[in-house]
This record gives C-alpha cells, structure tokens and sequence, in this order.
C-alpha cells in the first residue's frame, strides 16, 4: 500500500511539473480518514516527508481524521463570536440597519460555507453557533441576555443555524433537479420511477435511501429526497421546475421561517 501511494503521488507532482505548476510540500498533509489508530505510511515527495495529521483545514473547512466536525464547528464559534464582540461595542455607536448588514457580511457567509457538508453534525455541536447567534440578534435589536430570541430572528429575517441547514440541503436538491450540478453528483440520487414501475401518487417523488441509524438521516444522501419530496407538494413549489434560482431561494427562505418543516 506504501508503494502505491508514493507511486500515485510520484505521477502527480509530474502532472504538476508538466503544467508549470510546483507543489508546496511544507503545506502540503496526509490523513488518514480512519476511526482506528492505524500506522499511518511513509508517504514522500523527492526527499521530503509529508507530514501526517489528525486535523488540517481544506478550502477554509477543517478536516479530521474521524470525519467529525466540531473541530470545523469550534472554528466557526471562534469566528462569529469575535464579529458578535464587534456588534456590541457598535450597537450604541451606529444604526440598527448597520448592524444587520454587519452580520450578513461577516456571521452568515460562515454558517452557509459548506453546511451541506459539515450541517449534519450533532444537536449538541450545532446548538453552539445557535447560542452565539442569539447573542448577535440581540445585540442587533438593543435586548438583554434573558429576551426571547425566537421573535427577533423572525423581526431581522434571519435563519437560525438548523435553518440554514435545511435551505442549504433543498437548494443542492434544487441545483440537482434543474441539471446545474457536475456529473459526479448525478448518482447520488435517484427517482422512484428508477426503482420501480406501480403507478403511484408519489411516483414522481425522489427515492429515499434505508438508513439504519437517525444520525444517517441527516446525510444529505437521505435529508436531501426527503426534503425536497415534502417541498415539492406545498402549493408555492408545484412550478419548481419553471423557477429561477433566486426564485427559489426566495420562496424557500420565507417557507423556511415558517412551521412548515418543523411537522416533517
């Protein structure tokens, strides 16, 4: 398996030599995507050793071994927690609007980079950006730390963070549907007239993969067919396919907000 990896990456970094590209071996990290404590192998460049670890960040998401994201979680908390501080020492100094816009710019981008990857992860992890979001949303609407926060998500128009989840899931089932993702996505989901032939009412539908545990559930594997099946008979979405994509997430943002998704 060793010469495998080192003859693999050996043909790679001649891609890169090929195409005047270099690559960086001091940033670059081997992981090893295991829940065991396995001996990780001798990986080289040339001379040089890559280093194996357990965490390294990924196009500004942070990954480990175990495939866990509260070390990705942690990270977000860390950053939207510093741009809270910043909302509360301006919330006297400049006007309501301005904070709001403050917290689009420089808490939301964070909560929707990736969270179809990272969004699926436990309650408990999540509730921690859903306790620093409360803070800002305060913050914004001048209240104190014991008031109500539900109705001033609901005053600024802003998705709490398993919210935000669910938007994300059913504009990637959105994206699929209308043919606007890469190829590589388009066996991950399939219809349920790829299943079967019956005439049924839902055959239309997506299919909805078994899944053993709740914690799968979550996947956007099965919360992505399920989501979008449910979505798919509210009488706003019976055009979804006519729609443009800012349509959409118009629509979806204001079913979102409401009980709607709760019931499912």
């Amino acid at each position: 398996m060793e010469g495998i990896f080192n003859t693999e990456l050996a043909h790679i970094v001649h891609w890169f030599h090929a195409n005047k590209l270099s690559l960086n071996v001091s940033k670059t990290h081997c992981i090893l995507f295991s829940r065991k404590l396995n001996l990780p192998p001798s990986i080289t460049v040339g001379n040089n050793k890559i280093e194996f670890v357990n965490q390294t960040k990924f196009l500004g998401v942070t990954l480990c071994k175990s495939l866990r994201w509260e070390s990705h979680i942690n990270v977000v908390c860390n950053k939207i927690s510093k741009t809270t501080g910043i909302l509360n020492k301006l919330k006297f100094k400049i006007p309501q609007k301005s904070l709001l816009s403050l917290y689009k710019s420089f808490i939301y981008p964070y909560l929707h980079y990736c969270n179809i990857i990272w969004g699926h992860s436990a309650h408990c992890h999540l509730s921690k950006i859903l306790k620093i979001q409360k803070r800002a949303v305060r913050t914004i609407m001048h209240k104190g730390p014991r008031d109500h926060s539900f109705p001033l998500f609901q005053e600024l128009d802003i998705l709490t963070i398993f919210e935000i989840t669910i938007y994300c899931k059913c504009i990637f089932m959105f994206e699929f549907m209308t043919h606007r993702l890469p190829p590589i996505f388009h066996r991950l989901f399939s219809y349920r007239t790829d299943v079967h032939a019956h005439n049924t009412r839902s055959i239309q539908c997506f299919n909805t993969p078994r899944c053993r545990s709740e914690f799968s559930r979550k996947f956007v594997t099965y919360a992505g067919p399920f989501l979008i099946n449910q979505l798919l008979r509210h009488p706003n979405f019976s055009d979804v396919l006519t729609l443009s994509k800012l349509n959409f997430k118009k629509r979806l943002h204001k079913l979102v907000r409401t009980p709607f998704f709760i019931n499912i």
